[in-house]
């Protein structure tokens, strides 16, 4: 895959298009000297095409745009059609570097390929500055996570995503300062969404964010728990949305001391990794009420929650 760039999108396009308007083509085929390409051979485009199911080989070696072919020409938005072809070229051919990309831009995008990194950067799915994110660009980091995950995994990181969306509304009106998300840049920081404290005071607050449809539980793992430790009460939230239906969810914030005493312990056979936090055996000692939250309070839209089978 190394021998892939942006040109190769392009020229792929280009190709589909010729083949789209000429069906008569074959593969292998005689394509007269009007059709040139400048940077790619017809070869690679051809190949990268069927490898990718843009193009298929029918009967007498006939070519043809598929429905996904079909697709990423008629697609107005360049940026968009080439964020597609990259999410098939990563899916299809599975290299060993992709594995990384659940872990987030910054952590991944070490492991990924010098020319593959400069079409992540040219379609707008990486900003070495961390400074510009748009939400089809994380949805294409979840989305292609997702092809590494479970069914479940895939649900967790949809509902997961909605709650850190809405801690990044509810936050920037609380503080009138946008708060950084932390958590489309790594996996690996402990905490998801970097705040201040109040809108007078600008120190760092931390925060974790958890959410579910269906229960008032959440799962913590050892390096959250980690980041809790090391983080002064002041500078470290938990943030937990019980999210009901579409326009309405229930915030609950919670401080370290709330469920400081809530972890299990290790011991000489065994360390944990995960535990589970339930708030319900919390209630009588939280002080915060819970906070009926619609997304349009915050200046969202409806959010649609996935269903899980």
């Amino acid at each position: 895959m190394t021998d892939i760039s942006i040109s190769s999108f392009k020229e792929s396009l280009d190709f589909i298009q010729l083949i789209n308007i000429n069906p008569d083509y074959y593969y292998p085929w005689k394509v007269n000297n009007d059709f040139k390409l400048r940077y790619k051979s017809r070869q690679h485009c051809a190949d990268l095409s069927v490898k990718c199911n843009w193009l298929t080989i029918e009967k007498e070696n006939q070519l043809r745009p598929t429905d996904r072919g079909i697709e990423l020409i008629n697609q107005t938005d360049e940026k968009v059609a080439y964020r597609n072809q990259l999410y098939d070229l990563v899916k299809i051919y599975k290299p060993l570097w992709a594995s990384h990309l659940s872990r987030g831009r910054v952590e991944s995008i070490e492991f990924v390929p010098d020319s593959i990194k400069d079409i992540f950067k040219m379609v707008g799915l990486y900003d070495p500055d961390h400074l510009h994110f748009d939400d089809e660009a994380i949805k294409w980091w979840d989305k292609i996570a997702g092809s590494y995950y479970t069914q479940r995994d895939e649900y967790n990181t949809i509902i997961g995503r909605i709650g850190e969306k809405l801690t990044i509304q509810y936050e920037e009106r609380r503080t009138e300062q946008k708060p950084k998300w932390k958590s489309i840049e790594s996996d690996l920081l402990g905490y998801d969404i970097l705040s201040k404290v109040s809108k007078k005071d600008s120190s760092p607050l931390c925060i974790e964010v958890k959410a579910s449809t269906y229960s008032n539980s959440f799962k913590f793992t050892k390096n959250e728990k980690k980041l809790l430790d090391q983080t002064p009460s002041k500078g470290y939230k938990i943030y937990f949305w019980r999210l009901y239906d579409k326009n309405r969810a229930e915030l609950t914030i919670l401080k370290k001391e709330d469920i400081l005493n809530k972890f299990p312990k290790n011991s000489p056979v065994a360390i944990w990794e995960l535990c589970e936090i339930n708030l319900n055996e919390l209630n009588d000692k939280i002080k915060t009420k819970p906070k009926i939250i619609k997304p349009s309070d915050l200046g969202l839209k409806e959010y649609d929650l996935p269903k899980y089978n």
